[in-house]
This record gives C-alpha cells, structure tokens and sequence, in this order.
C-alpha cells in the first residue's frame, strides 16, 4: 500500500462506540463489500444518507459501488447501513470530508446500540482499482433464545387499577369508549419490528419512556412473514413473544396497544393486503380477542388501487377492507379496528353511508402526510374537512401516522407545517376529536424526515423535531388515562349492555351546512352507523374481490 494513504488497518470497535479511519482519495473511488463470507449472515451495505443527487442503492456481498460524491461545493459525505438476510441491522459506517478542499475522508462506525455488530473492520485499498474493500474480523450476533424481553411475562388482558374487572375499549358513534365511557387516545408508533424480527433497541425501559412523555397508547408496526415464521409467545426472543411481552410492558404502563399490518408480502409495503393477510388476522385476532385495550389497524397504507378493491379487494393478488375485518370478526374478537384511507391511508373522502366498511367497533383512520390536509390543499382527499366529509360523527377518527418526511423540508422551518396544524398553534386534532400516534418513537441521526420524534440516546432519549409539538401537546392536552377510570359497577352478566352502540347525530364540519341527517335510515344502520339498506340488520356479509400496485413510500 503507498505510503500517503494513512490510515491503519483495522478499526476496533468491541464496545460498540464510534471508530475513526482516516483516508487520502482520488478523484472517483469505489467500495467493495467484502464483509463476512456472503452467508450466515449475507451482509449487504444500504447508501442510506448522502449528498445531492444521490439516491439509495445496495451493494450486495462481493459487488461494488462508487461512492458518492457531491455534484455541488459541498463537503462529501455518505453513510452506508449494514444489514444481513433477514434484515437485521449491524450498524452503520459513515465516509465525510470536513471541507470541500480535504482530500481525505474520515469514516466511523457505530452500531448504534444494535443487539447485531462488527469487531474489526478493515479498510484496504487498491490503487490500481481506485477501489476500497469493506471487511470485518468478527460479527457479533445475539445468542438464540435472546431477546429484548427476556424477563417479561405472558401479556395478561388489561383490567382498572386495583381490580379484576376488564378493561374493554369499544366504539359509540363518534367516540372510543372505555366501557361507555368516552375517551381520547394519543400515543406514538414505535417501529423497527416491521424490518427486524428481534426489533432495535427495545426493552421495557423504552416502552416506560414513552409513557413517561405522555403516551397512552402504543403502535406496533408488524411484518406478516415474520410473524408466520415465528415460534410461538412462549418462546422467548421469537418474534410473536417480543410483540407479547410489548403488549404486557404497555399494559402495565397503562398504554392501549395498536397492532398495525404493515408490511406484507417478501416482508415488504405492498399496495394492498394479501389473502395470506386473512390468515394473519385469523391468528392475530385468536390471541388477543380477550384483550380489551389491543386495536387491530387491518392495513397500514393502501396506495395505487381503486376504491373497489380497497373495500372488496379483487380476484388476483389483493384482498379488501371487509374481508380483513370479516377475518377479525369470525374468531369472535371484537376488538375495535383500524380501517385507513388510500393514498398511503391518507384518503377517507369516498368512504360514505353507502360505502363503507359494514360492522361495529371500526375506526376510520388517516396518515396526513406533509401538505395533506392542511388548509387549501387540492391533492386526493383535499385537505382535512373534506377529506372525513362523510364519516366525521359518525366514527372516531385516527391519525396513526402524520408528520413530515421531505428531508429538503428540513433544511428550513418547512417542515414545522404539519406539526404546527395538527398538534402545535393549529390544534386540530383535538378541536376535531380526531386521536392520533405520531412517527416515529425513533432516534435516526441526521436524518429526521424518518421522521423521528425523539433524539439523543436510548437510555435517555428526548423530544426532537415533530416530537416537541407532539409531547408539548400531550402535556398540555393528555389523552384519556383510562386504566385510572373508576371500574364500572356491573356483574358479569352485565357486562354484555357495554357493547351495545348509542346513535350519535353526525358533526358537520361545515357550520353552515343545513343538510339533515337522512330520516330513512333504519334503526340498526343509525345504531351501528354501518351501509346497509333500510330496514335491513347489518350482517357480516363476505364480499368479492377486483386491481394494480405501484412505489411505495420508504415509510
């Protein structure tokens, strides 16, 4: 190796903290990923973040890639993730120049307090290729049976403090009630267990954290692969146990659970639930039809298909809201459910009396996204009244994801917007009723359009970004601590008079609407506010399918 180029061999990194490497390069250098043997694990190296013009690419085990430079008088930099097969994450390493006149790069590593990590990273480079080479000495994987939740039992049904009287959430018109009683739910989604099968950075000091800053409900993104793969609850560190044990960590820190489908087919987003999805619901339902205070969100974000298909699915590859929600409802369960718009769950505005969703217990839910919804905006759904027209008051409303995630948004108060009108001056959740979870309860140095909502550390993490209009609003407006709500005074027979809907007249967003409730529906439609012709009692009719997919959001 030529002298000039400086920089030792290997960089150790056994505690897991930042290893610098310095390096001389060229005009134009290439990266080879050399790390580990190209099986057990088969690690792959992600450009994640990166100057302008840029965009993400993967360099599989043995290949190469150029590293970026930038295309303006920027300092170069570039930071590439490490993952393996199952996509577990080993850190990630970083190549920058401080100046633009520097002709050497600085590269660190972390694992950034990953379970997965790399001991020993060399860096040699070839001159006559121009090329550098990316190997490791060791690669540190958790022990089998390991997981963030080791110590954690069975997850119990939730029952008000100091009893054993269940607690069962319900909806009635407008409102989820906590037995009849109405309450506002507000929480944030904790992600990572949609892309990793242990998940990052979990442990029950997290989940304590985030009701420390106000959350009273939890959102859990779910993979539909790794769920079918997973041994079962009892064994600790699959993953079905780790989505166990955060059901119990969140019940015992008096949070309501969402359990939200979120990536579906080859373990990725995809346009539309699948017809595997039914039996994913068929087993999910089953475990926790007992649980009073776990959601069931059917589908994260449909995107790219008709409005028939989004209810009825089609005959080839997509199923559709109802048979989602008629999978839930044939084990029994009657735990409320998430039924969420297209435009990656923006759009609720063709969802109406006659074409809906037909059931009991259902939520309607939104992902107000950058400029949707806000004041004057004309894309699909228009902005946020026109876009709950035809469900407002007649359904509770989430929003399980909204925030900003344009990283050019970033680079001024842009990205203020969203947070500013929902939660922050604007204050329109709460002004509407609409509940909410905001992304992410995740920590992404450099990079908040993720968006992140906390920064720092894992063990002391902090609000940051959307995050301080988020926790700002939960302090000055909390959602319904219901765990604390007096236990109702009933037997167990009961118990059943809880489940049975009142008719609230619909809200009108517009208050100089004069148009009526229509006088024609009957009673059982008014009572459970679901699209059937009068005089016909709602049953769970299964539907037929009918589609056509596209790009989905890196969300």
């Amino acid at each position: 190796m030529p002298s000039h180029y400086n920089f030792p061999a290997i960089c150790l990194s056994a505690n897991k903290e930042p290893c610098l490497i310095r390096l001389r390069l060229g005009e134009q250098q290439f990266l080879q990923n050399n790390l580990g043997t190209g099986s057990n694990p088969h690690l792959t190296i992600t450009l994640s973040k990166n100057g302008p013009g840029w965009n993400p690419y993967t360099i599989d085990y043995g290949a190469m890639g150029e590293i970026p430079t930038p295309k303006t008088n920027d300092p170069d930099w570039s930071s590439w993730n490490i993952y393996d097969e199952n996509q577990n994450y080993y850190g990630t390493f970083t190549l920058s120049k401080k100046e633009v006149s520097d002709t050497e790069y600085t590269l660190a590593y972390s694992a950034n307090g990953s379970a997965y990590s790399l001991e020993g990273i060399n860096f040699p480079f070839d001159e006559a290729t121009q090329t550098y080479g990316i190997s490791v000495n060791n690669i540190i994987q958790p022990t089998p049976g390991d997981g963030p939740f080791p110590n954690t039992p069975r997850a119990t049904p939730a029952c008000y403090n100091n009893t054993t009287l269940p607690i069962t959430l319900a909806t009635i018109g407008k409102d989820i009630v906590a037995d009849r009683r109405p309450i506002k739910l507000k929480g944030v989604v904790r992600c990572s267990l949609e892309w990793n099968q242990k998940g990052q950075y979990l442990s029950p000091e997290d989940i304590a954290e985030m009701a420390k800053q106000g959350a009273t409900t939890i959102r859990i993104p779910l993979n539909q692969n790794s769920w079918f793969s997973s041994a079962d609850a009892d064994t600790k560190g699959s993953y079905k146990q780790i989505i166990d044990a955060m059901i119990a960590e969140a019940t015992k820190h008096g949070m309501a659970v969402i359990l939200d489908l979120h990536r579906t087919k080859d373990g990725q987003q995809s346009s539309m639930a699948n017809k595997e999805s039914l039996i994913f619901w068929q087993q999910v339902a089953e475990a926790y039809k007992a649980f009073g205070t776990v959601i069931f969100e059917l589908f994260n974000e449909p995107v790219g298909i008709d409005q028939n298909t989004w209810l009825n699915g089609n005959n080839a590859e997509y199923v559709g809201m109802q048979q989602l929600y008629d999978a839930v409802r044939g084990t029994g369960a009657q735990n409320p459910v998430i039924v969420n718009g297209l435009d990656f769950g923006y759009d609720l505005s063709f969802v109406n009396d006659t074409f809906c969703v037909k059931g009991q217990n259902i939520i309607y839910g939104t992902h107000p996204y950058n400029e949707k919804g806000l004041p004057g905006y004309s894309g699909q759904g228009g902005d946020i009244t026109h876009c709950l027209a035809g469900i407002y008051g007649k359904y509770p409303v989430i929003a399980t994801e909204f925030g900003d995630n344009i990283a050019d948004d970033y680079q001024s108060d842009a990205w203020k917007a969203n947070y500013n009108y929902y939660v922050g001056a604007g204050n329109t959740f709460d002004q509407l009723g609409i509940h909410y979870t905001g992304f992410a309860w995740w920590i992404q140095p450099g990079q908040p359009q993720f968006p992140v909502l906390i920064d720092g550390d894992w063990s002391n993490p902090k609000p940051a970004w959307g995050g301080e209009f988020v926790f700002a609003n939960m302090q000055r407006s909390p959602g319904t601590n219901f765990f604390n709500l007096p236990a109702p005074e009933q037997t167990v027979n009961q118990a059943s008079a809880r489940f049975q809907p009142t008719y609230h007249p619909p809200i009108r967003l517009n208050p100089v609407s004069t148009k009526k409730p229509e006088p024609s529906r009957s009673f059982w439609a008014r009572l459970f506010h679901c699209c059937v012709p009068p005089g016909t009692r709602p049953e769970n009719n299964g539907q037929t399918d009918q589609h056509q997919p596209p790009t989905i959001s890196a969300r």
